[in-house]
């Protein structure tokens, strides 16, 4: 079995089980009592905690200026994968993009929350659409980085995707376990879109110490990358 093959198959085994734990969330904490009584006592803790002006400014980046900064980022990014033929981080970058369209789905047709008597919605919220959206935009970036992504990329793309999860809470939108669903949902259509396109983080190696090292991240590299005489990418290999 090809190195390939098995990170696939590890990417699609992760997928499937952070679906899974997706489902339980939903089950534990929306039709469940005890899951209420600890989602609502989550969102209190957050709610006292976190006050203005930094709960409006939170609130400000998850519900408006997130997902359009994610856009204008994501957008130009696509462009260039594009120009340069990388069609696996396309690929990968598309089935992410469903995420926030399946939360969305799911969060207008699941049915109402169980009245346990807790002070929540009676309607459903989960998971949180702009969570998704923040979080599946985030990766994107990461899939459609021209180069290998630097460290403060991935710090501050995961950052965000907190932030934006943090702000739906606190702006009274959506509660801790919407967002926590939106989270798990997003991580695991990554991983599918890993499963389904190859893509793992390259890493930069010498070519005189790897001669025969060929491009392989997400969707190849541009032919002036292929024949760099400095470096070439190559796919991460296992240790």
């Amino acid at each position: 079995m090809t190195e390939r093959r098995r990170h696939c198959q590890r990417s699609a085994v992760a997928g499937a089980a952070l679906f899974a734990l997706f489902a339980v969330s939903y089950l534990v904490a929306v039709r469940s009592a005890q899951g209420q009584r600890l989602d609502s006592a989550t969102n209190s803790l957050l709610h006292n905690h976190i006050r203005p002006p930094i709960d409006t400014v939170l609130g400000e980046i998850a519900r408006d200026v997130g997902p359009v900064f994610g856009l204008v980022v994501v957008a130009p990014l696509a462009l260039v994968a594009a120009a340069r033929r990388r069609w696996g981080a396309l690929v990968a970058t598309t089935i992410v993009a469903m995420a926030p369209v399946i939360a969305w789905l799911l969060r207008r047709s699941g049915p109402d929350r169980p009245d346990f008597g807790i002070s929540l919605p009676s309607n459903n919220t989960y998971p949180s659409t702009h969570a998704a959206l923040i979080a599946s935009a985030c990766v994107a970036t990461v899939f459609l980085w021209p180069s290998r992504p630097p460290q403060v990329v991935l710090v501050v793309a995961a950052g965000v995707a907190g932030l934006g999860a943090l702000g739906n809470v606190v702006s009274y939108a959506h509660l801790p376990s919407d967002v926590l669903g939106s989270l798990l949902l997003v991580a695991g259509t990554t991983a599918i879109a890993m499963a389904i396109s190859g893509w793992r983080r390259p890493v930069i190696v010498d070519s005189a110490n790897a001669p025969h090292e060929t491009p392989s991240s997400v969707g190849g590299e541009e032919d002036g990358e292929r024949g760099s005489d400095a470096r070439r990418w190559s796919t991460e290999d296992e240790r």
